[in-house]
């Protein structure tokens, strides 16, 4: 295990490609879960794919407090996406903070594919009034009639789509 780990650390340092692969063959997570800076600014998304593929052995609240830490909000946005997509449970207790993050880096193509609302309506592991705050903050009035149709505010929820809104789901 000593080779492996200088055999890793030698690659990271050489910036080898194949230094995610080594990772997986070796079973070397262990090794790599506080190296995720290091590996980000290696190689985003091998770094991303390899957390998300492997987050039942690199836990991912290390790997949240590690992208917060170094400020890296977008890349956080992606891994939780990511994250969420494999396995919907596996972030539960970020979810709300994935609201704001959908929110904030959304891409016109997001918006498009609807992704912050169908997160919304897959997860359940957020609290309603503050999904609410966030989405009205951010102006995302399509999600916005969503969280009120959930909350029973139906009477809001219509007033905002006459208002605002066309041909929105409830």
């Amino acid at each position: 295990q000593g080779n492996q780990t200088r055999t890793l650390q030698l690659y990271l340092q050489l910036r080898k490609e194949s230094a995610f692969d080594y990772i997986r063959e070796n079973n070397l997570f262990h090794e790599v879960q506080d190296s995720l800076q290091e590996l980000l600014e290696f190689n985003v998304q091998r770094a991303e794919e390899l957390f998300v593929a492997n987050a039942d052995r690199i836990k991912p609240e290390r790997e949240v407090a590690q992208l917060e830490a170094i400020g890296r909000e977008e890349n956080l946005h992606y891994f939780l996406h990511a994250l969420f997509e494999k396995d919907r449970a596996a972030g539960a207790q970020f979810h709300e903070r994935q609201i704001e993050l959908y929110c904030k880096y959304d891409t016109p193509q997001d918006r498009e594919q609807k992704l912050l609302l169908k997160f919304l309506e897959r997860s359940d592991h957020y609290m309603l009034d503050r999904a609410l705050a966030i989405c009205e903050h951010y102006g995302r009035n399509e999600e916005v009639v969503y969280v009120l149709g959930r909350m029973g505010y139906l009477k809001q929820a219509s007033h905002l789509i006459m208002e605002k809104l066309r041909n929105v789901r409830m």
